[in-house]
């Protein structure tokens, strides 16, 4: 199974920045952006910015 880390930047308003890792990324930014992802990430929109994708989550280093 293959694992994703990836960062997020917010948008509009001040700008921060969040680093996750997931084996679905496409699932986990929708999940972001409906406010069900992380508690930091809640009640922001989030704009991809980074990823890279790893054999296993041992190999990410996460």
């Amino acid at each position: 199974m293959s694992y994703y880390v990836y960062m997020l930047k917010s948008q509009g308003g001040k700008s921060v920045t969040y680093v996750g890792y997931t084996k679905n990324i496409k699932e986990r930014m929708h999940l972001h952006n409906s406010g069900k992802g992380a508690k930091f990430t809640r009640g922001r929109t989030w704009k991809l910015i980074y990823k890279e994708i790893f054999k296993s989550k041992k190999q990410s280093n996460f």
